[in-house]
């Protein structure tokens, strides 16, 4: 086996040559006039790899530790604010669930249910005060 690294042209990854003039790491046969790898560090800036998690400058498009190509980051869009409907809608939930009880109260004559829903319609509002900071 080779003790001088060559990059490999299957897997992209700087790997010693077995004497079949294989890749020791996914076994792809080598150029005979696979040039060694230069040992001066690489210049860029350290990216994480999307398949092995790992810190390092991209070399050649590929990740010099797994062999896989490296994508460029992503641009994540910053969330959009709620709209009015999405922001009231459990309080809208509660007060059409309220007055429901109501029409149900009135046509029973039923002091219980009238409180009910009051006490439901409190509660909505009480929520949508705690969950804003007001």
């Amino acid at each position: 086996m080779s003790t001088t690294l060559t990059r490999c042209r299957s897997c992209g990854r700087d790997t010693q040559t077995t004497e079949d003039w294989r890749c020791e790491h996914c076994g792809q046969p080598k150029p005979v006039t696979a040039e060694p790898v230069s040992a001066s560090a690489p210049v860029g800036t350290a990216t994480r790899c999307g398949y092995c998690g790992r810190q390092t400058v991209t070399e050649s498009g590929r990740c010099p530790s797994c062999g896989q190509p490296k994508q460029p980051p992503g641009t994540m869009l910053p969330r959009r604010a709620p709209s009015l409907w999405q922001d009231l809608k459990p309080q809208l939930a509660a007060a059409a669930l309220s007055a429901l009880v109501v029409v149900v109260a009135l046509m029973m004559a039923s002091e219980l249910l009238l409180i009910t829903a009051a006490a439901v319609l409190i509660a909505a509002v009480l929520a949508k005060i705690i969950a804003d900071g007001w």
